[in-house]
């Protein structure tokens, strides 16, 4: 599937005595679905456009006009859908002129946005979403997609967000952050001498690793976690997750001190609390967390669309 993303087929031995192989070749988008996130490996997560359906549950069933506008679709379905591929084919050439200006406007458009509500993601995520959507802003006036390109964008965005956080939970990091709450409810993590939280200018929490790791490590051993990661490598992907506060310049190694009533100092890694899955109520019911509020000046996204034409 990693290949397959760029386009990349494979390659299979046949069962014959000849030593012949079978190629698989990608000519297309992909499609997958399932009953289960792609979160085993994150690079594969990253290369999808995910799509969470929860319609049709008990908590939330198809109204009416859905089940009926789905029986239409069918019987559209059983006469063909070959027309439809015809009408889109039409505009192929004016595509391919197009498309990579197009592509770069959107992709500007959308980081934009994304800026607006605080949303870091990187560039793969930023272009899996955007050449969709730039194929709509090119055919918006010669097909009707029956969507509003306001609305269109600000579902992008929150699909977006959606599947950042999705992946976050999923991650090798998610676990270390489970194993540091269930370390302050067992007692194994005591604050200001392990950890310490600061609520000042903004919501931080400084963790002294090593005490954390070898809590993390006896997690990932009482739970069965099949792949423990090493110190290194797990400090690693702290350090590269956007929750981490790098303290010094030349991004050299962040650390921070504290002092403690002891009056020892203590050397601590610093990560903005607001970022982490971490609910310290339920960790420890003395703290209260503290819930950062959004920005609520920000430009309209018509606003937005109107600067990015004029410029």
């Amino acid at each position: 599937l990693k290949t397959g993303y760029n386009r990349l087929g494979y390659e299979r031995g046949n069962k014959t005595m000849d030593n012949s192989t079978t190629s698989s070749q990608v000519l297309s988008a992909i499609v997958i679905i399932g009953n289960e996130l792609p979160t085993a490996k994150s690079a594969l997560f990253g290369r999808v456009v995910l799509l969470e359906y929860s319609k049709g549950t008990t908590h939330d069933p198809f109204s009416d006009n859905e089940k009926e506008a789905f029986e239409n679709l069918m019987k559209l379905a059983d006469e063909g859908l070959g027309n439809i591929v015809v009408e889109i084919f039409k505009h192929r050439e004016f595509i391919e002129a197009n498309y990579p200006k197009e592509y770069r406007r959107t992709s500007r458009i959308l980081k934009s946005l994304l800026e607006q509500k605080s949303i870091s993601v990187d560039q793969r995520t930023l272009g899996n979403n955007a050449c969709i959507l730039a194929v709509y802003e090119l055919l918006n006036n010669k097909l009707d997609f029956h969507i509003e390109r306001e609305k269109l964008y600000m579902t992008t965005v929150e699909n977006i967000k959606k599947q950042k956080d999705s992946q976050s939970r999923a991650s090798e990091t998610a676990l270390f952050w489970n194993s540091f709450s269930n370390g302050i409810r067992e007692k194994k993590l005591i604050e200001e001498t392990d950890f310490k939280v600061s609520r000042l200018e903004k919501n931080e929490i400084y963790i002294q690793y090593g005490r954390a790791y070898d809590v993390y490590a006896k997690y990932c051993r009482e739970t069965g976690v099949a792949r423990k990661l090493d110190q290194v490598t797990m400090l690693s992907l702290l350090k590269s997750s956007n929750a981490f506060i790098n303290q010094n310049k030349d991004n050299r190694d962040s650390v921070k001190k504290w002092f403690t009533n002891l009056g020892k100092s203590i050397n601590a890694y610093a990560f903005d609390l607001d970022l982490l899955h971490i609910d310290l109520d339920e960790a420890n019911s003395d703290e209260t967390m503290v819930t950062n509020q959004s920005n609520s000046n920000q430009e309209s996204i018509g606003n937005m669309f109107s600067t990015t034409n004029n410029n």
